[in-house]
């Protein structure tokens, strides 16, 4: 037996041991350091351990209890609104209840304005619940403002909303004469995924670069009078561009 085969058939055998010893009549829901110390694991190999359980886990096996306790079976979702932070972490908002805080890690690949199932992984007395994003349910965004950027074999809009925590990548040829500074509107039907940027491609022909409707004048400026011949800054935005993405959604 060569020797990653080896590795992956002890690692398979550990998680049946371990599953067994959960699904035991006589088992009583315990943490990680309460399992490693019945089971006489020594304290540099409960990482192992982790990975086994973390393993069932993600089989659907096992889930961890809001008190940190391992047990048998598949815990009850919850629903709410996922709200991103510039500072990549999040909340998942809802009706009547307290927010939950969501770590960077636990994320999974959230939209802002994503509905979403979690869990509640820590209840801390006095403190804000935290979760763990299992997969999200629909997404509540469909479109985005931001600034086009050309790099030399691509392009991506910058959002000007920070919520949205990636910038959305647009292949060469897909571009339809944006130029960098260009004010384009993204209309939202692939949302990349936790490793991957979302994909779009601008649909007009005509861009357009307005950055003094969308910025905040410097300082006070007396508007010149117009003619009939003359267009508005207002008839500009008309032109502003749009982005329809690639049609790949991650919940598709």
């Amino acid at each position: 037996m060569k020797e990653g085969e080896r590795m992956e058939h002890t690692f398979e055998k550990r998680k049946k041991v371990i599953y067994d010893l959960i699904c035991d009549d006589l088992y009583v829901p315990m943490k990680l350091k309460e399992i490693a110390m019945l089971l006489q694991i020594p304290r540099e190999q409960r990482n192992e351990l982790k990975e086994v359980l973390e393993a069932l886990e993600a089989d659907g096996k096992i889930y961890v209890s809001k008190k940190g306790k391992y047990v048998k079976g598949q815990p009850q979702y919850l629903k709410g609104i996922f709200q991103a932070n510039l500072r990549g972490f999040g909340f998942v908002l809802r009706e009547d209840e307290e927010d939950v805080f969501i770590p960077e890690e636990n994320i999974n690949g959230a939209f802002q304005g994503d509905e979403v199932e979690f869990l509640i992984t820590k209840s801390p007395e006095g403190r804000r619940k935290e979760g763990k994003i299992v997969r999200g349910v629909s997404h509540g965004t469909t479109k985005v403002i931001g600034l086009y950027e050309k790099s030399k074999s691509f392009g991506f809009v910058r959002p000007d909303n920070q919520r949205f925590l990636k910038d959305i990548y647009i292949p060469a040829g897909k571009e339809k004469g944006a130029m960098t500074g260009h004010k384009v509107v993204v209309e939202l039907t692939s949302y990349g995924g936790e490793n991957m940027k979302p994909e779009g491609k601008a649909s007009n022909k005509q861009p357009c670069h307005l950055p003094e409707i969308f910025s905040a004048p410097t300082k006070p400026t007396v508007p010149k009078k117009t003619s009939a011949t003359q267009p508005l800054i207002a008839t500009n935005c008309r032109s502003i561009l749009n982005l329809t993405l690639s049609k790949h959604s991650k919940y598709a």
